[in-house]
């Protein structure tokens, strides 16, 4: 009988879920507990179950009531808790990818640590994100917890530093793919003769500087560009001004929907992504898998994405001129350096869709080693 895996995640990582679970239905049986708003989640309830259909992974949604901190919230995750419990055998593993809930964090730590594999998104935590009792639960998570999962070599490497006794092992990200760009609606948004698109996208945070962005634009002293920004933010009134004056930047200020996506990576020539800090970028795995070069600051997670110059642009972190100068360089680049660089991108996205095909082995391997042989 194979070994049973116990998902619990939030629908604010099924994005890179949902990329991740087909290359465990090989080796495991697979039952995913979806902890979801009551509204404005990431992904629409037809798109989970279309995701349930074709890979026949039963996926329950549980809808929190409220805000977050609401404190009924509890009594679902107590229920869930209970199913699982009554459920499962020996031969099973809790893989709750952690979330800040308070309520949730306190149910995990009922479940058995020998069974269980916490994966974390963000060991350090984004500028602006970082509060007392965010750090609270992480720590009694990681305090009760045996075995570890992250995204990149990097956030494994600083945990293991911090916590060298726990057991951690990392799978690359897999490229996010959002169907077929040909089979996509028309472009919703009108390039202009001669301009070159730039595209910010994602919802909108401190630590993503489009701030930033918006002020190497202004700094330019060229208007043949269009800054397309596509996403919600946590306050749009921050940007509202400073980008009023500027006809040259066009602003989609709400969610955007998975059907949407293509359309936007379709018609960009440049992704940019300005961040103040990162772990790792579900729009950079986007573009990567459309083949659209990527304009970000020389973060650790961008610097292994990206050859400077090569196949995309680095510039130096929260540095407005030497982002003005890589916007430059974009811009000036003939038709044929652009396509050029998108056949160098091309061959980066073969490594990287390779690169994905080990993810089922290696959590396999990691689980057989440790969590599968205790008693």
């Amino acid at each position: 009988m194979r070994p049973k895996i116990y998902l619990i995640t939030d629908t604010g990582w099924w994005d890179t879920d949902l990329t991740v679970l087909p290359y465990l239905s090989p080796f495991f049986d697979l039952e995913v507990n979806l902890i979801a708003s009551t509204d404005n989640n990431k992904f629409s309830d037809k798109s989970i179950s279309d995701f349930k259909e074709k890979y026949t992974i039963p996926v329950t949604i549980r809808k929190r009531i409220n805000r977050i901190r609401n404190p009924l919230n509890l009594f679902i995750y107590l229920k869930m808790y209970f199913e699982i419990l009554l459920k499962k055998g020996d031969n099973s593993i809790i893989h709750y990818v952690y979330t800040y809930d308070p309520y949730i964090n306190l149910i995990m730590l009922l479940f058995k640590p020998s069974k269980m594999v916490v994966s974390i998104h963000d060991y350090e935590e984004h500028v602006g994100l970082r509060n007392k009792l965010r750090t609270t639960f992480k720590d009694m998570i990681i305090k009760r917890a045996r075995f570890f999962h992250f995204f990149s070599e990097n956030e494994l490497s600083k945990f293991l530093l911090d916590h060298p006794e726990k057991k951690a092992f990392y799978t690359p990200m897999p490229l996010k793919h959002f169907g077929d760009l040909l089979t996509y609606q028309a472009i919703p948004f009108e390039r202009g003769k001669g301009k070159k698109v730039l595209l910010f996208f994602g919802f909108i945070r401190y630590y993503k500087g489009l701030d930033i962005l918006i002020k190497a634009l202004s700094e330019l002293k060229r208007r043949d560009y269009l800054l397309v920004i596509a996403g919600a933010a946590d306050d749009w009134n921050i940007y509202k001004d400073k980008v009023a004056g500027n006809n040259n930047i066009l602003s989609h200020n709400f969610f955007i929907n998975d059907e949407q996506i293509g359309a936007y990576f379709k018609g960009s020539d440049f992704l940019v992504l300005p961040y103040r800090n990162a772990t790792q970028s579900g729009p950079a795995l986007i573009a990567i898998n459309y083949n659209l070069p990527i304009i970000a600051s020389n973060l650790k997670c961008f610097t292994n994405l990206i050859d400077q110059d090569i196949d995309g642009f680095l510039f130096e972190k929260e540095n407005v001129l030497a982002l003005c100068n890589a916007l430059e360089k974009a811009l000036d680049l003939t038709d044929a350096e652009y396509i050029k660089m998108k056949g160098r991108q091309k061959e980066k996205m073969q490594f990287y869709k390779n690169a994905e095909l080990n993810v089922g082995d290696v959590f396999s391997s990691f689980m057989k080693e440790n969590i599968l042989t205790e008693e």
